[in-house]
């Protein structure tokens, strides 16, 4: 079920000692979901940036989806564990190339709406 098992760093007030500990509910999973999604979006622009010195362009919803299920632990969707977990700096590289990729010839955009 999504939000099962979602791991939170925690430390007690009387240890110093910084700890896992394991919980549930979507609570817990839709910042961290939401945190993945502007790591995916930061990268994708600095990829672009990066080719050219137009201005900055955003990954659409698809490219978005196609970069979640890419570096996601699983190839398919599962009722209990959805796709999987995502590691970071797998996203991130995929995200940048991606953006690098999607430069058009000559530099510039597409047309779509820059944030």
């Amino acid at each position: 079920m999504p939000g099962n098992g979602i791991p939170l760093l925690v430390s007690k007030d009387d240890d110093p000692a910084i700890g896992f500990k394991y919980s549930l509910g979507t609570s817990f999973s839709a910042p961290l979901f939401a945190g993945i999604v502007l790591i995916a979006l930061y990268a994708f622009s600095q990829g672009w940036k990066s080719k050219t010195n137009k201005a900055v362009e955003y990954p659409d919803v698809a490219q978005i989806d196609q970069i979640l299920r890419k570096v996601s632990s699983r190839s398919s969707w599962n009722i209990r564990l959805g796709w999987g977990y995502v590691t970071i700096p797998d996203l991130y590289e995929y995200a940048f190339t991606l953006g690098q990729s999607s430069v058009p010839t000559g530099g510039g955009t597409y047309g779509r709406r820059l944030l």
